[in-house]
């Protein structure tokens, strides 16, 4: 995943703070309130949640860049250069802006602070088209417009939802038309290919490329992002509003006209964890007979099932070109799903190179999957999962890359909230493809280098997809007989960024309060003391009794999980539900992963998710003996031990608690700790792992915990617990997927 550095430069720009990048230039203050800093090195509030957020910035890169040598900076020596400048600044803004400059000397992309102001921005956009939506559907219900009310509810929330149909690209210094769609409101303007932006509504462009020279006088690749940008902040729009565009024509004549805005076909959609929304394109048409065409902009959940989509339709086709051009990367788990329909055969994408270990990604063919010629169209604006994708095409000889040299930014990334408001993304991995080529400021060569200038352009042709077309038209008719399946040359794999999961750093220290036998010992004596099973009998009664706990025949767990991986905190919704004594499923979902279902029957495992995840693993455990409650019932069941042994009280983070270490009768070695104050049970340690329990509330006739956190980096918290529920049989079912369905394959 990546955000632009653009992004706050363009909403500076356009909604009249630009001054304040100026302002940080000649080292003048800006103009907002002064803050203060109060003697003897203290810090106001103001000024000590700036500290807070470079230090956290400081800290998350120094526990978790994934290049320990940092470039060869000294990264202590960095930190004491920057922090009194932190130390003296006035605004959230500035504070921002220097741990901007902090980062940059890492000189990597997938670096940067997303400010407050963007998701604000987006908020009040869509506060706004709400607005909009509601004031028209009242109209329209007091006309009676029946047609029109339904048009309205069919509306979504979705931001800048109505644009006027442009691609751009930054060539020879000026921001120039790549792309016009065929039924715009921009192509029945006159706009076409090859035009050069000069200004959009009244804002210059030219002065707009002045001030990010100023602002950025060593990073001129962020004017290669800021078409992007203007499109989607400036071009677009939440209103369906007219925009008045200047434009210097073929033969450089400057015309000013007003172009509507009408509804885009996008969708709104999630690339990642405090990631603002981003809009995702999807194009598939046929280009002849035999070549069908697929163009996304993005790697995000819903490119899934509409890849899917278009693969069924073009099964029967002798080619297929995917055009990456402009897009701007994503979830790294979607490119591995889509390759997966691109193969019969598993193949490798490449390996993410963390700190401590490495990752390899591979790709699990799909049921349905496109086994003819594919070509893949590359621009400089191919960025991050678009890269790492077409490299791994290319390196298995799956397709041939034509186009322009991609952008060389392909570090895997996360995020992270900072206290400021702001988010920080950054890398945690470099990545090497199949073949062992870093992509990092290096990018994809294409096979075939087809540039594009505004020449090219003028003429009214893509030279790039006409290339496209004539290569797949030359491979088929140069292959006599149907294609070979995929795969049958060096495999071709596919990205997996989220599962399994980078490799931990080094374990943490254990506490050192907490002895040994926490964690278990190998072997004990066959004894039971009697403190042992006092604290035992003690939770039993607290909790509500061991009969009670029996009688649970169902029950459903809501609430939302949070999984903190290299410094980055992930939320999910999430939902536990078991039925009788064969049924019991977990479920997680997010905007940007969609849904990961865990189902359980007492004989397999079978995990399956929109990403792709689909896994069945052998685990002839009863349900009563592997969900979350049969954890609390260890806590009281004397019976399931033959050694369990009171070590004393401890105080574990914060908390004095009992400990028992105890071996059950099937050999397994088991601690249990209560909390001293309340008696109940406050952790269990055994050899499938650890859990804290905490937040007990009455349910029913039992106490149950409402928090529990896993040693693994879970965090979970429920909002409701229902017991002995009817539960629908559906829920313990998997939903089929369009690439589960064989269809002709």
């Amino acid at each position: 995943m990546r955000v632009l550095p653009s992004l706050l430069l363009l909403f500076l720009v356009f909604t009249g703070f630009a001054p304040e990048i100026a302002a940080q230039r000649k080292r003048t203050a800006p103009k907002e309130p002064s803050v203060t800093v109060s003697v003897v090195g203290l810090a106001t509030p103001d000024v000590q949640k700036r500290l807070d957020a470079f230090e956290k910035v400081w800290q998350t890169i120094s526990l978790y860049y994934f290049d320990g040598t940092f470039g060869g900076l000294d990264w202590e020596r960095i930190r004491k250069e920057f922090e009194p400048r932190i130390r003296r600044t006035k605004t959230d803004t500035e504070a921002h802006l220097i741990i901007e400059e902090m980062i940059g000397r890492l000189k990597a992309s997938h670096l940067a602070i997303v400010p407050p102001d963007v998701y604000e921005a987006i908020e009040t956009a869509k506060a706004k088209a709400r607005e909009k939506r509601e004031e028209r559907a009242l109209l329209e219900a007091a006309n009676d417009d029946e047609e029109a009310e339904g048009e309205a509810d069919e509306d979504d929330e979705a931001y800048a939802n109505y644009g006027i149909g442009v691609d751009l690209r930054y060539i020879g210094d000026r921001f120039v038309v790549s792309r016009v769609d065929p039924f715009s409101t921009a192509r029945l303007a006159g706009t076409k290919p090859g035009f050069v932006i000069e200004a959009i509504d009244g804002v210059s462009l030219i002065s707009l490329i002045g001030r990010v020279r100023l602002a950025y006088p060593k990073n001129e690749r962020v004017l290669n992002y800021l078409p992007f940008e203007i499109v989607a902040e400036v071009l677009n729009s939440p209103e369906p509003l007219p925009v008045t565009v200047s434009y210097r024509d073929a033969e450089n004549a400057l015309h000013s006209v007003e172009i509507a805005r009408e509804k885009l076909p996008s969708l709104a959609v999630n690339l990642g964890n405090n990631i603002p929304e981003r809009q995702l394109l999807f194009e598939r048409r046929a280009l002849t007979e035999d070549i069908g065409y697929i163009r996304f902009d993005n790697f995000s959940l819903p490119v899934i099932e509409k890849f899917c989509e278009a693969i069924e339709i073009f099964e029967t086709k002798k080619a297929l070109v995917i055009d990456l051009r402009g897009n701007i990367g994503g979830v790294l788990s979607v490119s591995s799903t889509l390759a997966g329909m691109l193969s019969d055969k598993p193949f490798k994408l490449g390996t993410s190179v963390y700190r401590y270990g490495t990752e390899n990604m591979e790709s699990a063919p799909k049921a349905r999957n496109y086994k003819g010629t594919v070509i893949v169209l590359i621009d400089r604006l191919s960025i991050s999962a678009a890269e790492m994708f077409a490299a791994a095409l290319q390196d298995s000889k799956r397709a041939m890359i034509i186009g322009e040299r991609s952008a060389g930014e392909t570090l895997p990334s996360v995020s992270v909230a900072l206290p400021t408001g702001a988010t920080f993304l950054y890398p945690i991995a470099n990545f090497k493809t199949p073949s062992g080529r870093f992509l990092e400021g290096a990018g994809v060569v294409p096979d075939k280098v087809i540039a594009l200038d505004r020449s090219t352009l003028l003429s009214g042709s893509d030279p790039q997809l006409n290339a496209a077309i004539k290569t797949a038209e030359t491979l088929i008719s140069a292959t006599q007989n149907p294609p070979p399946p995929a795969g049958t040359g060096v495999p071709i794999a596919t990205l997996t960024g989220g599962s399994p999961g980078p490799p931990p750093p080094p374990p943490a220290k254990k506490d050192s309060a907490v002895p040994p036998a926490l964690f278990g010992s190998a072997s004990k004596p066959p004894v039971i003391e009697g403190k042992a099973r006092q604290y035992m009998d003690q939770f039993a009664a607290k909790a509500g009794g061991i009969e009670a706990f029996d009688k649970l025949e169902s029950y459903e767990m809501l609430g939302e999980v949070t999984i903190t991986q290299l410094g980055s905190a992930n939320r999910f919704d999430y939902k536990i539900l078991k039925s009788g004594k064969d049924k019991y499923t977990e479920v997680l979902t997010s905007p940007s992963t969609g849904e990961i279902r865990d189902i359980r029957n007492g004989k397999t495992i079978h995990i399956k998710g929109d990403l792709g995840i689909d896994q069945i693993v052998p685990f002839p455990v009863e349900i009563e003996k592997s969900d979350i409650i049969s954890m609390l019932r260890s806590g009281f069941r004397v019976d399931d031990f033959k050694t369990l042994k009171y070590l004393g009280e401890y105080e574990l983070e914060g908390r004095k608690v009992h400990l028992i270490d105890g071996q059950t009768t099937s050999g397994a070695s088991i601690a249990l700790t209560y909390h001293s104050e309340t008696l109940l049970l406050a952790g269990y340690e055994g050899p499938n792992g650890g859990m804290k329990f905490d937040d007990y509330r009455r349910v029913g006739e039992v106490m149950l915990p409402f928090r529990i956190y896993n040693r693994a980096g879970l965090d979970i918290k429920f909002d409701e617990i229902k017991l002995n529920t009817k539960i629908d049989p559906s829920v313990f079912e998997h939903r089929e997927r369009c690439y589960d369905r064989v269809g002709n394959n």
